[in-house]
């Protein structure tokens, strides 16, 4: 089981418990439990109506699940998670799953599948084939939740090589947009 404490934000800041109380995240059982979730940051944009007033008009919190076939196939914790945030009276205007992938029926339950969750990866490849601009540039997520590089040790990469590969894709999700929380899993055992 991970728990909120086993979640870092890569770049050294504390993660804002205002926001989540706990956070559970089974993988070999897909399930994921949180306690006390609110998401208080929102982007907003104004509009100026021709009465010359101005409207606030709410935009969702856009959250990349990124990692290999734990997070993408078939990630049925996204859909526990996904179930937890709408029961928690959290909607579609709210939150956003992104992503380029989308695998939303395979838990039995329906939920926002969008992911970039590749089956095989390897966190190593993608950091040095620079495929994560590319993921990045289509949905500009506001929260990654990263769960990468169980393939990169099955694979024999060292330590030195995922923690480099970590470092580039932080790097390149910070050049997406400076103000996107990054959370890092540990790896499973």
């Amino acid at each position: 089981t991970v728990k909120l404490s086993d979640f870092s934000c890569i770049d050294g800041s504390e993660l804002d418990l205002t926001d989540v109380r706990s956070l559970y995240v089974n993988f070999s059982e897909g399930t994921f439990e949180a306690d006390n979730v609110r998401a208080d940051v929102v982007e907003t944009d104004t509009n100026e109506e021709a009465s010359g007033a101005s409207t606030e008009t709410k935009k969702p919190i856009k959250i990349l699940p990124l990692g290999d076939s734990i997070t993408g196939s078939p990630g049925c914790w996204r859909a526990s998670l996904w179930t937890m945030l709408k029961n928690a009276g959290y909607t579609e205007t709210d939150i956003d799953m992104v992503g380029t992938l989308n695998n939303s029926t395979s838990c039995g339950v329906s939920f926002d599948g969008d992911n970039e969750g590749h089956g095989g990866y390897l966190v190593t490849n993608v950091a040095d084939q620079g495929m994560l601009p590319a993921w990045l540039s289509s949905s500009n997520p506001d929260i990654v939740m990263m769960h990468f590089g169980t393939n990169d040790i099955w694979s024999a990469k060292s330590t030195k090589e995922i923690l480099a590969a970590y470092s580039t894709l932080v790097v390149q999700m910070r050049d997406n947009n400076p103000n996107m929380k990054i959370l890092v899993a540990k790896i499973i055992p």
